[in-house]
Parts: structure tokens; C-alpha cells; sequence
């Protein structure tokens, strides 16, 4: 019995360090989603000021997930938390931070004006 016991210390101990386990990974990406159900997706609007890179950085320095950015408009979307507004209002070279709105639809091209 001893040895099955020391077969599977041995066994355990050749694992990678860096590598979680399935139970670890299901409670990381349930942190990440519980964590991401708080950010709203927003806009920033570059003043041109910095180069967008510069500010995509501090961007995330300052807890602005980002998804893209946008250097042709100078703009970069993403989420944060909305308590992080006024935080990310305040980084040099932003112009604007506005919450994104999706909630859209246009009518029909045949459907009259309204």
C-alpha cells in the first residue's frame, strides 16, 4: 500500500507548476465572469493630445478592459466598472467616456418615415 501511495506523490509532484487544473480553471473563469458582470462596455474618445497607444495603456493601467482600438478615429472600446468613469476621464489625451449603447434597431428600408 505504501507504494501506491508514493506512485501518486511522484505522479503529483511531475506536474507543472504553471498549469492549473480543471477545477482551478472552471473557478478562475467563474471569477473573470462574476468580475465582468460588473463593467459596462464604453467609449473613449482620444483628444489627440498623446498618441493612442500611450493612452490605450494608461487605459488599462486604470482597469479599461479594451477590445479595440480604433486609430483611424481615435477612439478605443471596452468595459470597465462605471465607478471608474471619472478615473478614466482624468488620464491625459482622453476626451470623452461615454457608456456604449447597443440598443438599436432601424426600420425597413420600404417602411415609411416616421
Amino acid at each position: 500500500m505504501a507504494t501506491k501511495k508514493s506512485a501518486t506523490r511522484k505522479a503529483a509532484a511531475k506536474k507543472p507548476a504553471g498549469k492549473q487544473t480543471s477545477g482551478a480553471k472552471k473557478k478562475s473563469a467563474a471569477k473573470k465572469s462574476a468580475a465582468s458582470a460588473d463593467k459596462k462596455p464604453m467609449v473613449v474618445i482620444a483628444s489627440g493630445d498623446r498618441p493612442i497607444q500611450e493612452v490605450t495603456s494608461d487605459l488599462r493601467a486604470a482597469g479599461f478592459e479594451v477590445d479595440q482600438v480604433l486609430h483611424a478615429i481615435g477612439q478605443v472600446t471596452g468595459s470597465a466598472a462605471p465607478s471608474a468613469k471619472a478615473r478614466l476621464e482624468k488620464i491625459k489625451g482622453v476626451a470623452d467616456v461615454s457608456e456604449a449603447h447597443a440598443d438599436f434597431q432601424l426600420a425597413p428600408p420600404d417602411s415609411p418615415v416616421q
